[in-house]
C-alpha cells in the first residue's frame, strides 16, 4: 500500500464508527422500553468490538479493523442512547438539562482514550491493552446484569413512563 491508500482507509476507518454509531440511535430510542436488555446489549457490543480490534492487531487485518470499528460505532451509539434514557428516567424534570449536559460532556471524554492508548502501546503490546479494555467492559458488562437484576421492577416501570412522558 501506498501512502494514499493508507490515508483513504484511515479516513474510512474514522467515519465508520461514527455512522454506525448515528444509525442505531433511532432504533435504541425506539426500544428505550426494554432498557435493561438493551443496556446489556450495548456493553456486549463493547466487548465484543474490543476483542474484534484485539484479533484485529494479532492478525494485521484491515478487514477485521473495520468490523471491529462498526461494532465500536454501534457500541458507542446504543451506550449513548441508554445512557441519555437513564438520565432522563433519574433526573428531576428542574435538573433534566442539568444532567444530560454533564453526561454528554462526560461521555465525549471517551474520545480522549486513544492518546493513553497509543502511549501505553510503547510499553505494553496492544493485543494486550484491548484484550484488558474487553476485560474491564466484559467486568462491567457483568456487573450490570446483576445490579439491573436487584432493580424493584415497578420502578423501572415507573421509570420508562416517565421517560415516554418527557419525549
Amino acid at each position: 500500500g501506498t501512502a494514499l491508500d493508507l490515508l483513504a482507509f484511515t479516513a474510512v476507518v474514522t467515519a465508520l464508527p461514527a455512522v454506525a454509531g448515528v444509525v442505531i440511535q433511532p432504533l435504541m430510542a425506539r426500544l428505550h422500553g426494554l432498557l435493561t436488555p438493551l443496556l446489556a446489549i450495548s456493553m456486549a457490543l463493547a466487548v465484543v468490538g474490543l476483542l474484534l480490534g484485539a484479533g484485529a492487531v494479532a492478525a494485521q487485518s484491515l478487514t477485521m479493523t473495520a468490523l471491529a470499528c462498526i461494532v465500536l460505532g454501534l457500541s458507542y451509539g446504543a451506550c449513548q442512547t441508554c445512557g441519555l434514557h437513564e438520565v432522563m428516567a433519574a433526573s428531576p424534570p428542574q435538573a433534566l438539562g442539568h444532567n444530560t449536559a454533564i453526561y454528554q460532556a462526560l461521555t465525549y471524554l471517551g474520545y480522549f482514550t486513544p492518546l493513553p492508548i497509543v502511549l501505553l502501546s510503547t510499553y505494553v503490546p496492544l493485543v494486550w491493552i484491548l484484550t484488558g479494555i474487553a476485560l474491564a467492559a466484559g467486568a462491567t458488562l457483568a456487573w450490570l446484569v446483576v445490579a439491573n437484576l436487584r432493580i424493584d421492577a415497578s420502578a423501572r416501570i415507573d421509570a420508562n413512563l416517565r421517560i415516554k412522558a418527557a419525549a
